[in-house]
């Protein structure tokens, strides 16, 4: 027996060095690469410095025109000014990318240096497991050679353990035999009990012919479920209707009595000004064209009167100085000039008077007018808050606001599962699904290169070990508002292979460690016996009956 032990960790050893071989010159490489990758991202994010620096050069160099005195150099000629911008948007992309390539190649490097790590230990336990096999293999021997002292030399000895080879085969040849004969003998019982579940499938038929005339659906469950969920919604929107109605009620309200003050100090206004009623105010409120060509004409008329004025004092200053110099008109005469210029000045006055009023008249408009506008602009503003509600909600069930928060939900969960997963697994990682992939969840397959696969194409043990990480995750996630203090794993571990289920039973034990929680395996993995020290066992007797065994 012990030389086949030794025999297989020499194998195993073989096979960890083979796979451990090409690691470290892989690492090396790799950090190499890093150092490449990280100093040509220095260089890109330089030149895209040095473009922004230059970008207001730019923008003078393409002001230059040809066979025009450059501002600077005093140049007629520019050849460079219609050379095409450079615009640092495409440095960027570079800078992203690169960026990408060094943390795709830092998590490849630390899985490498992680693997090397775990090969090199697993390494260092089989030559000590080899070594103490070896000292018992020759601690054997020493003991058969001292009570064997027949077989003295080597020979003798390699020929009883060939002897003793030989018989092993031949027991364990016995043991197929047996094994063979309980499975005929299982067969024997076990073909009645094939005829009884024939006559039991073909009543089941006749049950679920019954159940289809009865009921034509699919799934009667899901139907009800769905009728259910439908009048749960439909009470909801009915709700959200009564409860609008109410505000829009309730602002109608609000609006009717401000109408109501507005049309009282209108209606005090209109009757100061001596209107029977606001209607008959706004039939005589004049046109803002018409206001607007009534300004322009009392402008020039103001204009005319200034002109009208300092012509006056011109002809003023000039008359004084022809009478001083010669008085040959009469006074009669000037007397009529005099009343002629007396009555255009008093005709010239009650028109600026006129006008006059009739701007104060248009002023009082515009003030009335910039106090709408203000009134228009607060409405604007207390409406602006429903209109940006409606934009992030999106309809009465709000649904946009619903998947934002479900996509933030699974963002959460799939982070989450991901720790609970590098525990069990360093080779995939769980990530949403992209727009031209399926609306299930993709799985990145770190062995393969990053690789996304679907997670419906995962053997039964990889799913199974990507199905607990999401309900560790789930529990993680739901223990933020709640206590779970216990979690139940059914099946599942049948197809682990030894490896994966130690690696798993050694993540449940950490986390029972920290968290304080009480975890149960339901399993009929036999190996799973020896990990477990507290355990129920349910065991059938030939009755028809069950026991209960607290170990």
């Amino acid at each position: 027996g012990e030389k086949k032990e030794i025999d297989r960790l020499q194998k195993e050893i073989s096979a960890l060095n083979a796979e451990i071989k090409n690691l470290p010159e892989m690492i090396f490489s790799e950090k190499k690469e890093l150092e490449f990758l990280q100093k040509d991202l220095k260089i890109l994010i330089l030149e895209r410095d040095n473009i922004r620096l230059k970008a207001s050069l730019e923008e003078h160099r393409s002001n230059l025109k040809d066979n025009e005195p450059c501002p600077l150099c005093g140049s007629l000629h520019h050849p460079f000014a219609m050379e095409d911008e450079h615009s640092d948007n495409e440095l960027d992309s570079k800078i992203v990318l690169q960026e990408e390539k060094i943390i795709k190649l830092q998590k490849q490097h630390s899985l490498n240096q992680a693997k090397f790590s775990n090969l090199e230990k697993n390494l260092n336990s089989l030559e000590e497991k080899l070594n103490n096999s070896r000292n018992k293999y020759q601690s054997l021997k020493d003991q058969f050679s001292e009570s064997y002292k027949d077989f003295k030399s080597l020979e003798s000895l390699d020929a009883f353990e060939n002897s003793a080879t030989k018989m092993e085969v031949k027991i364990e040849l016995i043991s197929s035999a047996e094994s063979f004969k309980r499975k005929d003998a299982a067969l024997k019982i076990a073909l009645p009990i094939a005829e009884e579940l024939k006559d039991v499938i073909e009543d089941g038929k006749k049950v679920a012919k019954k159940l289809e005339e009865l009921y034509s659906g699919k799934d009667i469950q899901d139907e009800t479920l769905k009728l259910s969920n439908t009048w749960s919604s439909l009470q909801q929107e009915d709700k959200t209707l009564e409860e609008r109605k109410s505000e829009i009620k309730s602002s109608l309200k609000r609006q009717f009595s401000e109408l109501k003050d507005s049309e009282k100090l209108l209606k005090d206004f209109t009757s100061e000004k001596g209107f029977e009623n606001i209607e008959a105010a706004w039939h005589v409120l004049m046109p803002e064209s018409e206001a607007s060509k009534l300004r322009n004409e009392q402008q020039q008329i103001i204009k005319k009167i200034e002109e009208n004025q300092a012509a006056a004092k011109l002809l003023t200053t000039q008359l004084e100085k022809m009478l001083e110099s010669d008085s040959g008109t009469s006074i009669e005469q000037l007397n009529s000039n005099l009343r002629e210029c007396a009555e255009l000045y008093k005709k010239l006055d009650d028109e600026r008077i006129q006008l006059k009023q009739e701007l104060g008249n248009q002023e009082e408009r515009v003030k009335k007018m910039n106090s709408l506008q203000k009134e228009i602009a607060e409405k604007e503003q207390q409406t602006r808050r429903w209109r940006l509600l409606n934009e992030l909600i999106g309809d009465s069930k709000g649904k946009s606001f619903n998947d934002f928060a479900q996509d933030l939900t699974l963002s959460r969960l799939i982070n989450l599962a991901n720790v609970r997963l590098q525990d069990l697994s360093d080779r995939y990682i769980l990530d949403k699904p992209k727009e031209e992939e399926d609306d299930g969840l993709v799985a990145i397959d770190e062995h393969m290169g990053g690789q996304r696969r679907s997670v419906k194409t995962l053997s039964g043990g990889e799913t199974f070990i990507l199905s607990l990480s999401m309900a560790l995750a789930l529990s993680d996630l739901a223990s933020k508002n709640v206590e779970i203090n216990s979690l139940f794993i059914d099946e599942g571990f049948g197809t682990l292979d030894p490896e994966t289920l130690d690696q798993t039973l050694d993540t449940l034990e950490k986390l029972q460690a920290e968290s304080s929680k009480t975890i149960g395996i339901i399993s009929h993995v036999d190996s799973l016996k020896e990990r477990i020290s507290t355990q129920i066992q349910l065991t059938r007797n030939g009755q028809g009956y069950s026991s209960l065994v607290i170990k």
